[in-house]
């Protein structure tokens, strides 16, 4: 009686494929700017190929009449890329294919150091999530629940010159200046605010195009912000809203934890949290150009309970140098970078 009939369990399905993928295999990583071939063929003599279509990342790449298709990585950025192959068999069902690759950066990294050119006083209170120079003053977004404040500074003297608290539900992230605007992310209240840079008055509100929010920059057209992963999300001026992505990359594969930004004459440049790097990064392809090691800036006689890691970069275009900074530091240097 504790039997069951055999009709009552369901029976797998195998698909059967007419086709398969030759190559590449899945997960094969190629240097951006190598040709990449894709080849399918037929799994027995019955099966003949009439055409194969493919797709990046959701979009066409084109289709091709015979078994292989030449992708060349230069025609597109680097990172993750997942392929749909769909194959047209004659008289029988199309079959679909996909598989991920992955396109690195074609070379290593140039290396830099850091060269302490200036030291100005800065509140060892401050958990710095945002730095950005404007006509003779730097604005500063600090994090935190609580304790987030939007300022600005004497960046010479530390002087808080004026200040806005922000919500205790919110936790401050990375800011620019755009068109007279202030901005600035928030962490993971999926926020973000845009202020009057005069009196710091809350005109504005908008979504982030991810799921937390860290570091911003501007390169006079468009927004770029981070997640703390290794990609970076265009946003437009009007509507901010997310227009493309970038995936950022060296030789080796992905580079994540990426955070405060700062954007200087065509490079991205990015503090790679918990360490002392700052990445230089290509905005058009998300390749990283130049790694600076910024280790010790502060001395032993700095340092407190409450110290945390490096973060906030400004530029400072009348002398061409940088102003850093980290989370509760009691100094912020005057930079500039030296090739290794």
């Amino acid at each position: 009686s504790c039997r069951q009939n055999q009709a009552d369990h369901p029976r797998a399905i195998i698909e059967q494929r007419s086709s398969r993928v030759a190559s590449p295999s899945n997960g094969t990583r190629v240097r951006w700017g190598d040709e990449l071939v894709f080849s399918v063929a037929a799994e027995d003599s019955s099966a003949i190929i009439d055409s194969v279509r493919i797709a990046m990342n959701g979009k066409p790449s084109g289709n091709f009449s015979g078994t292989t298709y030449v992708y060349r990585t230069k025609e597109g950025k680097l990172g993750s890329i997942l392929v749909s192959i769909e194959v047209f068999v004659k008289n029988k069902p199309r079959d679909l294919h996909s598989l991920m690759i992955y396109v690195l950066a074609d070379a290593a990294p140039a290396e830099y150091s850091c060269r302490v050119l200036n030291t100005y006083p800065h509140d060892p209170t401050s958990y710095t999530q945002g730095l950005v120079y404007h006509n003779g003053y730097v604005y500063e977004s600090t994090g935190l629940h609580k304790r987030s404040k939007l300022r600005k500074l004497n960046y010479r003297t530390g002087q808080v010159l004026a200040e806005y608290k922000l919500d205790d539900s919110n936790f401050g992230e990375g800011i620019v200046i755009a068109n007279d605007r202030i901005y600035q992310l928030t962490w993971n209240e999926k926020i973000g605010f845009v202020y009057t840079l005069d009196g710091f008055k809350i005109v504005k509100h908008f979504n982030l195009p991810s799921s937390e929010g860290w570091g911003m920059a501007f390169d006079g057209k468009q927004f770029f912000t981070s997640d703390g992963s290794n990609r970076l999300y265009i946003l437009d001026t009007a509507m901010l809203a997310k227009t493309g992505e970038l995936q950022v990359m060296d030789e080796k594969g992905k580079v994540d934890n990426l955070n405060e930004m700062e954007y200087v004459n065509g490079v991205i440049y990015a503090n790679v949290y918990q360490t002392n790097l700052i990445v230089m990064i290509d905005p058009a392809t998300g390749k990283v150009t130049g790694r600076i090691d910024c280790s010790g800036l502060l001395k032993q006689e700095d340092r407190h309970a409450d110290i945390d890691v490096l973060n906030g970069i400004a530029y400072l275009p009348q002398t061409k140098h940088f102003l850093i900074t980290g989370k509760n530091w009691p100094k912020m240097f005057e930079v500039e970078w030296v090739r290794k």
